[in-house]
C-alpha cells in the first residue's frame, strides 16, 4: 500500500483519517506500509493489468470494501507488465550505445 500522493500526506487531518481507516483494515489483516518518496511517479500499467487498485482516500469504506474484495474474490491469473522482465538496465545501455554511436 502506498499514499504518496500530496493530498493524503500534506494534509493532517487527512492523514489522521486514513491512519484511521488502516488501522480497521488492520484488525482483519497486516498492513503493510512502504515508505517512499512522493515524487516517486504512480505506475497506471499495474492498475490495468489488476495487480494494483486505485481506492478513493477520502471514501472511509472504500479502502476496508477494496480490502474485503481482495480477500473473497479468486485469485486472478499472475500477469506482468509489458518490459517489466528485469532487463531494463540492458536496454538502457543499448540504446545509449547506439546514441553514442550516431553521435560519432
Amino acid at each position: 500500500m502506498t499514499l504518496h500522493r500530496p493530498g493524503n500526506l500534506d494534509d493532517h487531518a487527512r492523514i489522521e483519517a486514513l491512519t484511521a481507516t488502516l488501522m480497521k483494515v488492520a484488525e482483519r489483516l497486516p498492513v503493510v506500509w512502504r515508505a517512499h518518496a512522493r515524487t516517486t511517479t504512480e505506475r497506471p500499467v499495474t492498475i490495468a493489468e489488476g495487480t494494483n487498485r486505485l481506492v478513493d482516500p477520502r471514501d472511509e469504506a472504500a479502502i476496508p470494501g477494496a480490502v474485503g474484495d481482495v480477500l473473497t474474490a479468486p485469485i486472478p491469473a499472475a500477469a506482468r507488465p509489458a518490459l517489466w522482465d528485469g532487463h531494463a538496465a540492458e536496454r538502457i545501455v543499448a540504446v545509449i550505445a547506439e546514441w553514442a554511436q550516431n553521435r560519432a
